[in-house]
């Protein structure tokens, strides 16, 4: 088969054979579907198992090792040109694979390609992901492309330096460039997809295909909720290494460090609403030492301050991170 679909599952027995008939329905049929059930405990290899498709793999691993694990396992099982992964509570439209496989083939130069998505979080309904995200958005206030733009590879670097605009199930990336990148993180049960983008950007040119070809759905169950710190605190130190690389140039520097504030934050706001005043302090405090931004100070110093006065910083400091990263959209060589 010419592409590998690559879906971890674990205890998903409830969503998991939507996943898998999104993909049988594809109107590109040249594929392998390798569900990996990473030690589930409920009836997921049953209904992964009742699909009676030759072109499904059913693979089990014997004890629970993580997303990470999973889809590493489903890498080396892999045998087609293209990979493509499908976490198993998000559904693929119908032309998804067509218009992957057709962008890579009339763009030989690219090793990966991803699209927009729709985002189902509970009753919030997003129909448009790219365009909620702070950084990579600015390429599409302009102009929209719905049959696919080719990203030069610095772009990309600089953009995952900050934020993560690809999600996994609207990826596809020749093996070659898989082999390259190395596999999945497995130290961390979340996140470890972010770090694998950034290792990919470092030497991958990616196309963008300005179409939401994926429903994405958050659920109660999803493992960077589930793992929230742990998360966080993995994508922390990945980006710090990235600030501290003694070749760093300013630009990348300067980029790593507006990914390493704007997580710092969302650390923060997971203790504040679980209760850990003094980590988020200490998380807020970490970060502008790092970082020298100051409206990381000021969060950290409102931590301690009357409630009335806390809103009134917070949105102080919003404002000025948001004039510090204005700019117009930018623009590719």
């Amino acid at each position: 088969m010419r592409v590998s679909v690559v879906m971890p599952t674990y205890n998903r027995r409830y969503i998991v054979a939507e996943a898998v008939r999104s993909v049988l329905s594809q109107t590109y049929q040249d594929f392998e579907l390798l569900v990996i059930d990473d030690g589930s405990t409920d009836d997921t290899a049953q209904v992964a198992k009742s699909f009676s498709d030759s072109r499904i793999r059913y693979i089990r691993l014997k004890k629970n090792g993580g997303v990470a694990a999973a889809t590493n396992k489903g890498l080396r099982e892999a045998s087609g040109e293209f990979i493509s992964f499908l976490d198993s509570d998000d559904l693929w439209k119908p032309n998804k694979l067509e218009c992957n496989v057709t962008y890579l083939d009339s763009h030989p130069e690219i090793q990966a390609v991803f699209s927009d998505l729709e985002k189902f979080d509970g009753d919030t309904y997003c129909s448009s992901f790219m365009r909620t995200t702070p950084f990579f958005s600015k390429l599409l206030t302009a102009a929209s492309y719905p049959e696919g733009i080719a990203l030069p590879q610095r772009f990309m670097y600089l953009c995952l330096l900050q934020e993560v605009p690809v999600k996994p199930s609207t990826l596809t990336v020749r093996r070659k460039a898989v082999q390259r990148t190395g596999e999945f993180n497995e130290v961390s049960p979340s996140g470890q997809d972010w770090e694998f983008f950034l290792r990919l950007s470092r030497f991958a040119c990616f196309g963008y295909i300005d179409r939401p070809l994926v429903l994405l759905r958050v659920l109660g169950d999803a493992t960077h909720r589930v793992n929230a710190e742990r998360d966080k605190l993995f994508l922390l130190e990945v980006l710090r290494q990235e600030a501290a690389h003694p070749e760093a140039a300013p630009e990348a520097l300067a980029a790593a460090r507006r990914g390493i504030a704007d997580l710092t934050k969302h650390l923060a706001w997971h203790y504040l609403a679980t209760n850990r005043r003094a980590d988020a302090f200490k998380a807020l405090f970490q970060g502008f030492c790092g970082t020298r931004e100051m409206g990381l100070l000021l969060r950290a110093m409102a931590i301690w301050m009357p409630d009335s006065m806390q809103g009134r910083v917070r949105t102080y400091s919003t404002n000025c991170a948001r004039r510090e990263s204005a700019g117009p959209a930018r623009s590719l060589p």
